[in-house]
């Protein structure tokens, strides 16, 4: 006789065979289903996209005409076989009337209005590329299909508005930023204006803090510049100021340090990561190469101070006491002479 475990194993392998057939047969059912469905379905989205009046007259064609045509054959030779399909249809039409009504309305009306709603949801969205696809225009069109037409145009002009407003509002930006760049630009030189110079300054100096890193200014101002306006003019005196800027622009790092006209004669950089030591040294560069291109008698004055912080806090006080430390080493050496660049050392 077969062991109990051998029962217990054939009993399970005859679940699990029973399971599969069950999940084949579900799947094989779902699947006729589907197939059957599939038409009824196809003939659905083809009535939908039918026009509402042709719709309306196809269902009273079936509801009224056709019933009466069956009704009169019927009538000539077979009156038994009229009062049986007379029953049936009223049988048939309480019992299918609730469904029927839904699926008209769905095919008539809501439809439609479906259509319509997810159309206006798109246009809420910003979406303007869709359209209903309608027949030409007639004089005895629905007022749906009205409805739909004027949507279509209305989806229309929005987009070409709204692409107008867009083009304004992208040069509305490039102006602003164009604007902005020439309120930050000194125009003689092409170098950042004093504004730019104070808003720069406390972004560079909140950035030294945080990383402890050095940050120094050179200010330089020019020797004897007002005889050069007033010996050769003002247009050699330009010339001159461009000269100079051309230099300070060559003679510090693009993109790192920030080169920019104070106002008048007066210059100055914000050397960023460097101390006052090697601030110093582009200082040096600065003046040995403006005194070969130099214009008449004018020379350089150049103060130099530097700041390093301690703390990881930004101070605006002590980026004041630094500004006005390098303007007053500027006014030393020129009160010394000028030709000459003085040097403060970091404090705190």
């Amino acid at each position: 006789m077969p062991s109990n475990g051998t029962l217990n194993t054939a009993s399970r392998m005859s679940g699990k065979e029973e399971s599969t057939m069950v999940a084949v047969f579900i799947h094989s059912l779902r699947s006729i289903v589907l197939q059957l469905v599939a038409p009824f379905g196809h003939l659905v989205n083809i009535i939908s996209g039918w026009g509402v009046v042709f719709k309306i007259r196809l269902l009273l064609f079936f509801c009224v005409v056709a019933p009466v045509l069956v009704s009169l054959i019927l009538l000539e030779a077979h009156v038994q076989d009229l009062r049986l399909l007379l029953v049936m249809s009223l049988v048939l039409s309480i019992i299918c009337f609730e469904p029927m009504a839904k699926i008209l309305s769905y095919l008539l009306i809501r439809k439609e209005l479906k259509d319509i709603e997810m159309f206006c949801m798109r246009l809420k969205q910003g979406d303007y590329s869709g359209s209903f696809a309608l027949p030409h225009e007639t004089d005895d069109e629905h007022e749906l299909t009205a409805l739909k037409r004027n949507l279509n145009w209305m989806a229309h002009v929005i987009s070409r508005r709204e692409s107008r407003l867009h083009a304004a509002l992208e040069g509305a930006n490039e102006d602003r930023n164009r604007y902005e760049s020439l309120s930050n630009i000194d125009p003689l030189t092409g170098l950042a204006n004093r504004r730019r110079f104070e808003t720069r300054l406390a972004e560079l100096a909140h950035e030294a803090a945080v990383t402890r890193r050095p940050l120094s200014i050179m200010f330089i101002d020019c020797d004897k510049f007002k005889s050069i306006n007033d010996s050769m003019g003002h247009q050699a005196g330009d010339q001159l100021l461009k000269r100079l800027a051309a230099i300070i622009r060559s003679s510090v790092r693009e993109y790192i340090d920030l080169p920019f006209r104070y106002g008048g004669d007066e210059f100055g950089v914000v050397c960023v990561g460097m101390t006052s030591e090697q601030a110093g040294e582009a200082a040096e560069r600065i003046c040995d190469a403006f005194y070969t291109h130099r214009i008449g008698d004018v020379t350089l004055s150049v103060g130099v101070a530097g700041y390093v912080s301690k703390t990881r806090s930004y101070d605006p006080q002590s980026v004041t006491d630094l500004v006005q430390t390098a303007d007053k080493a500027a006014y030393q050496a020129k009160a010394q002479g000028g030709n000459q660049v003085i040097i403060v050392r970091e404090s705190e």
